[in-house]
């Protein structure tokens, strides 16, 4: 099954950002652009991910390198859940004996 394709195009104007911000969140590996028929799209499932560095950007003015950041964090937070749930798997092994 094919993956659902939205242009970047329309997603800015509805966010009113420029795609060269959307170009930019794609050099930085923040998100990744497909071009397709000479427009460039984002995936389906990568629109929440663009439209919450978008909130980040215009809500609270954070640049892209401060957008880096907030993203790295946000994966070292998810990394070290799945680190404490397995854990805690563990250790509720280990207490049932």
């Amino acid at each position: 099954m094919k993956e659902t394709l939205i242009p970047i195009r329309i997603i800015c104007a509805q966010h009113n950002v420029a795609i060269e911000f959307a170009e930019n969140l794609y050099e930085c590996g923040l998100i990744d652009i497909i071009e397709e028929q000479e427009e460039k799209h984002i995936q389906e499932d990568a629109l929440e991910r663009l439209e919450k560095m978008i909130r980040l950007h215009r809500d609270l003015e954070i640049n892209i390198a401060g957008l880096e950041t907030i993203n790295h964090m946000l994966l070292e937070m998810e990394k070290l859940q799945e680190e404490l749930r397995v854990t805690r798997r563990r250790l509720y092994f280990y207490e049932q004996e």
